[in-house]
């Protein structure tokens, strides 16, 4: 991350490409290639003023810092926003999250909680605008710091206090019982090494890069985030997931159950997790034997859905007992007429495409079988004897197989339940799916933009804090998002509560609320059991 409000002179001895300058750690000459190469490592990037460069958190590493000098800091705008430094410093309060961090950090909590904020206002985990953002918020800190300041927050956030607080966060929420909990994975990929975190692994964006592994697990009934972990991208979810589960188990969670969608499947996985004793459920491909016996059997009462048909998801569903390995488990068939009709549709439209496609190759007379594979499963082709497509025709029997098979999807359960009730459980799970959205693409976590371990390993830590105030908002808002969906997403909250301000008095140089709450404001404030009064509170606390 480059430290943007600083500059230094270039060190001597430095190698500058593409604008950016390296530090040379290390030379080696090659006899056999007759050439000399060398390690080197990012220190920085060049600026318009010659002979100067913007320092990266890798430059204390290797150079005095005696002549890095932070610009002047600016001071308060004479209006600073009040309504979403409310909402955040009561949810911290709420969840004991600033005690812990209180007690973990000391003199750094409050820095970290100003970090949060600006993580959940801005939705970015991208720093360098920190020092603008601060310079109008009422900040927990009282000061506009710049990103300097944050890049040394993240070195000094050790890892036994990483880890006390979701020991202690767990302990707080271990009161749950007989709940379900998310887990899940996703990956980022990136350029740097983070001390042999970064792995080719399974990748689900850029499989050219070396990624890192996070996963998450969350409250099955509210989306909570309980705990996280980094781990190097060549190991695969399935692997992981037995030591993190093990971890949730020693918190103390009682009949607690774990959700997986179908990446996690596997007879091996199914076992291990069986001879652990933990109770699961499991999202499966339809290609499986037994779940395709199981729609044979029950075909006509599924589609009929007379006897079966779930009111609460509009669909029907079947529960039928299957033995996989040396275990027994549950599996929950169902059948949707609306996805049927839209996969069949979605189907013949893509066949019907194909078979046109045929019939200009045919007229052409120049394709072989090699360059019509794909087309094989659906239509049976007649070539002659130089392999040229002649003739082709539907395999009709192959195609009505397949529409037959649409609109279905099962759940695998370790324990015996209803239909209804596994599907129930299953279709909230999508918390931990908005999770990862929302880290993705509304915090921007794809792009790290640390560049040691250590700065990675606390950017993750304060990624996961601000998922769980985050997800405190989404949680909390539902009510008024049954009335109007649009206006109180999680963005439009923080917005509208952004427009509370505050506005220093010339007289005084006291900062003072000129306008009263709208409407909105105050169900949104209402539905946190806040009011106009705790923003004058706060402010007249600030003020000083």
């Amino acid at each position: 991350m480059l430290l943007k409000d600083v500059i230094v002179s270039i060190p001597s001895g430095t190698r500058i490409q593409k604008q950016y300058v390296y530090h040379v750690r290390a030379r080696k000459y090659d006899p056999e290639k007759g050439f000399t190469t060398e390690d080197r490592v990012c220190i920085g990037k060049l600026c318009d003023t010659e002979g100067m460069m913007y320092p990266n958190e890798n430059y204390e590493s290797y150079y005095s810092c005696q002549d890095m000098k932070d610009g002047d800091l600016p001071e308060f705008s004479d209006t600073i926003h009040i309504g979403t430094r409310t909402l955040i410093g009561h949810i911290l309060l709420d969840t004991g999250i600033d005690n812990m961090l209180e007690v973990l950090f000391e003199n750094e909590a409050p820095l970290i909680k100003d970090v949060l904020a600006y993580m959940i206002v801005n939705e970015s985990c991208a720093y360098q605008y920190f020092p603008y953002f601060m310079r109008e918020y009422m900040s927990f800190t009282k000061k506009v710091y710049s990103d300097t300041t944050i890049s040394r927050l993240l070195k000094n956030i050790e890892e036994k206090d990483r880890q006390t607080f979701l020991d202690a966060w767990n302990r707080l929420n271990s009161n749950l019982s007989d709940v379900y909990v998310s887990y899940d994975s996703t990956n980022f990929s990136t350029r740097n090494d983070y001390d042999g975190l970064s792995e080719f692994g399974h990748a689900k964006d850029d499989e050219e890069l070396p990624q890192v592994n996070l996963a998450y697990v969350t409250a099955q009934n509210n989306g909570r985030p309980l705990y996280y972990e980094l781990y190097p991208g060549s190991i695969h979810d399935s692997a992981e997931v037995r030591y993190m589960l093990r971890s949730i188990r020693g918190y103390g969670y009682k009949q607690v159950g774990f959700i997986f969608d179908r990446a996690y499947y596997s007879e091996s996985f199914l076992n291990a997790m069986s001879k652990e004793g933990y109770f699961f459920m499991i999202m499966l491909k339809e290609r499986y034997k037994y779940v395709q016996e199981t729609i044979g059997k029950y075909r006509i009462r599924l589609t009929e859905q007379s006897r079966c048909y779930i009111r609460n998801h509009e669909v029907s569903g079947i529960t039928e007992r299957v033995k996989i390995g040396d275990n027994s488990y549950y599996v929950h068939v169902y059948y949707d007429d609306f996805r049927a009709s839209a996969e069949k549709r979605e189907y013949l439209n893509a066949v019907g495409a194909m078979e046109e496609e045929l019939e200009k190759k045919l007229e052409e007379k120049k394709w072989t079988k090699e360059q019509l594979k794909k087309y094989e499963k659906e239509f049976r082709m007649r070539y002659d004897s130089h392999g040229i497509l002649l003739s082709c025709s539907r395999k009709d029997k192959v195609i009505t197989e397949k529409l037959e098979g649409m609109g279905y999807f099962a759940i695998l359960t370790s324990r015996k339940m209803e239909a209804s009730e596994a599907l129930d459980i299953y279709r909230d799970r999508d918390s931990i799916e908005k999770m990862f959205r929302m880290l993705k693409s509304g915090m921007e976590f794809d792009h790290a933009g640390v560049q040691s371990r250590e700065s990675l390993e606390s950017k993750v830590f304060l990624t996961f804090i601000a998922a769980i105030i985050r997800n405190e908002i989404f949680q909390r808002t539902k009510a008024l998002r049954l009335e109007d969906r649009k206006s109180y997403t999680v963005p439009a909250v923080m917005k509208t509560l952004d427009m509370i301000e505050a506005t220093k008095s010339i007289r005084s140089g006291k900062y003072i609320r000129r306008y009263a709450s709208t409407k909105k404001q105050k169900k949104i404030l209402t539905a946190f059991k806040l009011k106009e009064s705790d923003l004058d509170q706060l402010l007249g606390e600030w003020n000083g």
